[in-house]
């Protein structure tokens, strides 16, 4: 699992984005205001739910985390 936070040119908010070892990735809707908001989220997502549903979520944790 790779964790990418960035921030596109000519923008002033970051993206969260977890790339799995096929190459798949899961994208947030949500912008951060940081970086570190961003891994915050991420953080946060990982305890609560644990990273397998945060790699493939169903129905449900799909409205709640991205």
């Amino acid at each position: 699992m790779q964790i990418e936070i960035y921030r596109l040119r000519d923008s002033d908010s970051w993206t969260l984005e977890l790339v799995d070892d096929e190459g798949d990735s899961i994208v947030w809707e949500e912008q951060f205001a940081t970086d570190a908001a961003a891994f915050a989220e991420f953080t946060e997502g990982l305890e609560e739910l644990g990273l397998e549903k945060l790699i493939a979520p169903d129905e449900e944790d799909t409205a709640t985390v991205h």
